[in-house]
């Protein structure tokens, strides 16, 4: 009855089975009911916020979806009416504008080439529109220009294309300032082409250049320089047109981005024949591009392990192969009197540009990693080979052969 043990307060006793009469938990069954009771209360509060989540985004798809078929609507009647009664500052921008907010590459092509065709008639107003509001288009031509590349190159209905005749003249006008009727100032004009080509190339411009050379120009069975047929003389001008002009304004920046993009994509994609049987031969013998071969060399030095992983190393070397030693590729197609001079001359620019030991280092680095990655290349696709079906015939002339691989075969520098 008395404690003398300094425990003058009743201790609360806890009853573990709680207060069911049917049956008595132990302690270890009691925890785990509590435990999967918890779980599943926790269960549910997910499902609950995921239920929330999906019908918020499919309220916000849905809206969207009717605000983008409001705004086609409007741009509909807009773009009949500047058909009608022709085309202004202002209703080409309200134009512009609205096809960037709604653009969609499957819904709104016609719309966009239509546009397109509007703005290259007008091509002596348009020049006017950008002197006068230079800001606003600096914004609205980039991105124009991109949606154009990206209709022409997405079409995957090969028996109906997507014009290009369109977009690609719209970026003729467009790269070309010097040929409008109303001049921007020297400092307008390469902040206006700085911030076009910057925006182009960080969408894929020349990935979009080299798809264009390889659906629309026909394969090139033999190395020349003479563009096959007119479309692939103004890809060809078009492909070199930032790398010009990133090289006369000097602004490192564009340069390095440009000649990084053009080593990946167009260097990197030598294995089409357009590529290698076109682009690279003009590229080293033609006067026309001078190419900066010691920045070239410094970003395949630099980056060449970067390359190898979204590109083959063969189309890499040979291009790079090609491009530095110029006057070898041009005896091979055969010498004549005028391109004896011409050859001379890229010779010496070569030799040149290789006086900087910094210079002849990158080129070096080159020259071992893109070995290294043509070796694992090879390697590999004989691996593959060997995984197959032994009785199959390796010289089956039926098979594709890599029109990089036959050149390295014959002209093995």
């Amino acid at each position: 009855m008395w404690s003398f043990e300094g425990d003058y307060r009743r201790k609360p006793q806890q009853r573990l089975g709680g207060a069911s009469k049917t049956k008595n938990l132990e302690r270890s069954e009691l925890l785990n009911q509590l435990k999967s009771d918890r779980e599943e209360r926790e269960r549910q509060r997910r499902r609950e916020a995921a239920a929330l989540t999906i019908q918020s985004w499919t309220r916000a798809m849905l809206s969207r979806k009717r605000t983008k078929q409001d705004l086609r609507q409007q741009f509909d009647s807009k773009l009949a009416l500047a058909k009608v009664r022709g085309i202004s500052d202002a209703s080409a921008i309200k134009l512009v504008a609205l096809l960037i907010r709604i653009f969609n590459a499957k819904e709104d092509c016609e719309r966009l080439l239509m546009t397109c065709q509007l703005v290259v008639r007008e091509q002596r107003q348009l020049a006017e529109w950008i002197c006068g509001s230079l800001q606003r288009w600096m914004y609205l031509v980039p991105r124009l220009s991109n949606m154009a590349l990206k209709v022409v190159t997405h079409s995957t209905d090969e028996e109906s294309p997507v014009p290009h005749a369109p977009p690609l003249r719209l970026l003729e006008i467009i790269m070309a300032p010097d040929n409008w009727s109303t001049k921007l100032s020297d400092a307008n004009q390469q902040l206006f082409l700085s911030t076009l080509y910057l925006h182009l190339i960080n969408g894929g411009y020349y990935q979009q250049m080299v798809h264009l050379l390889v659906t629309r120009i026909p394969e090139v069975y033999e190395s020349t320089e003479a563009p096959p047929t007119p479309l692939a003389e103004s890809l060809l001008n078009l492909l070199m047109k930032p790398l010009t002009f990133a090289c006369a304004v000097n602004d490192s920046t564009l340069l390095s981005c440009v000649i990084e993009e053009l080593c990946q994509d167009v260097f990197g994609g030598a294995a089409h024949s357009q590529i290698c049987n076109f682009v690279i031969p003009c590229l080293a013998s033609s006067s026309k591009y001078k190419l900066p071969m010691d920045r070239i060399v410094a970003v395949l030095g630099c980056r060449s392990l970067k390359f190898l992983d979204s590109c083959p190393a063969p189309s890499l070397l040979y291009s790079l192969l090609m491009l530095v030693h110029s006057s070898a590729g041009l005896m091979h197609q055969g010498s004549n009197t005028d391109s004896t001079s011409d050859d001379s001359d890229i010779g010496n620019t070569s030799s040149d540009e290789f006086n900087d030991a910094n210079t002849l280092c990158n080129y070096l680095q080159a020259i071992s990693d893109l070995l290294g990655g043509t070796t694992s290349y090879l390697i590999s696709d004989v691996t593959e080979g060997d995984s197959e079906d032994e009785d199959d015939d390796s010289m089956d002339s039926s098979k594709p052969v890599d029109p990089v691989l036959c050149k390295r075969s014959v002209y093995p520098w």
